[in-house]
């Protein structure tokens, strides 16, 4: 008799986690609603970097880019109108301060399109944004980084608004 009622209590668990877990992707979706409303019209998705391990700085990307198109945007989309850019890669080369062989370049990588109010691409295009690494200034200077990954989102953004006006 124990072993019915194991597996119904086994029934049980495996119900209560199906519903947390839908709870929790709800509640992710949710989060990206709100995400997508607090940035008014423009969204920003780095899940690829992300994915590459870039964690934190993913986010540091998502805030300059989101930024930058902001400025680049602001009071052109129409109501109901979003745009979309995702970022597919970064990278960010050793400067060496002048002394290397390699790229001086960095590059950021996406793709923005541009939502109707029902969810039609009204637009879409593949853009590399190409920023010298002395973007940021000077390599030892704290905070060099991300400089250089807010020169490529200017860049990134600048492009994008040529490429679809809004």
């Amino acid at each position: 008799m124990t072993k019915p009622f194991a597996l119904g209590a086994m029934a049980r668990l495996l119900i209560v986690g199906i519903a947390l877990g839908a709870a929790a992707w709800a509640a992710t979706g949710a989060a990206e609603a709100r995400l997508i409303a607090r940035a008014g019209s423009i969204y920003v998705d780095v899940t690829p970097l992300r994915e590459q391990g870039l964690g934190g700085y993913a986010e540091i990307v998502r805030g300059d880019l989101t930024q930058a198109l902001q400025a680049e945007y602001a009071g052109r989309l129409r109501p109901g109108e979003r745009l979309v850019a995702l970022v597919r890669s970064l990278s960010l080369n050793d400067d060496g301060g002048g002394q290397t062989l390699s790229s001086t370049n960095d590059y950021l990588d996406g793709v923005v399109t541009l939502f109707g109010p029902n969810g039609q691409v009204l637009a879409t295009q593949k853009i590399l944004t190409v920023s010298p690494t002395s973007a940021g200034g000077a390599w030892y200077v704290p905070g060099a980084e991300q400089r250089r990954t807010g020169a490529l989102a200017q860049s990134f953004a600048s492009w994008a608004r040529r490429y679809i006006p809004g």
